[in-house]
């Protein structure tokens, strides 16, 4: 993502933490840290470039990350006898969030600018069945 672009995004996270309504995690993260990542990512466009095609599994709602991996844990902890409690979950969910916040946008519009159908978008709700299927 283009470095004002993602100050941009930043920002307006950190106006919207102020806001009681806030769900998002982007904006409790510092600047510098957002860059870095951003700029690690980079690396991927190489690997992006190598696809033909791409499958996007996607959620009506980007929240349901942290239901679903609410419920793994709880079938590994009984099926397994381990896994992470419910509050391990959330913070380990929380440091990855602010992707989500940052990279579904466009994901969403296409991962190959200007080439269209090579990108399936599969949408799917909470309960993990399909309720949009669209080529990109």
């Amino acid at each position: 993502m283009p470095e004002f672009k993602l100050k941009i995004q930043w920002e307006d996270a950190i106006k919207q933490r102020e806001n009681a309504e806030y769900q998002g995690r982007l904006g409790y993260n510092k600047l510098e840290d957002v860059e870095y990542v951003n700029e690690a990512l980079k690396d991927y466009d190489q690997l992006t470039n190598e696809l033909d095609a791409l499958i996007h599994i996607d959620a009506t709602d980007e929240h349901f990350v942290y239901s679903w991996r609410l419920q793994q844990e709880a079938v590994l902890r009984k099926t397994r006898g381990a896994g992470m409690t419910d509050e391990q979950v959330i913070n380990f969910v929380d440091g990855y969030y602010p992707a989500y916040e940052l990279f579904t946008d466009s994901l969403r519009a296409g991962a190959f600018s200007g080439e269209e159908g090579r990108q399936l978008r599969i949408v799917v709700g909470k309960d993990r069945k399909v309720r949009e299927v669209r080529r990109i």
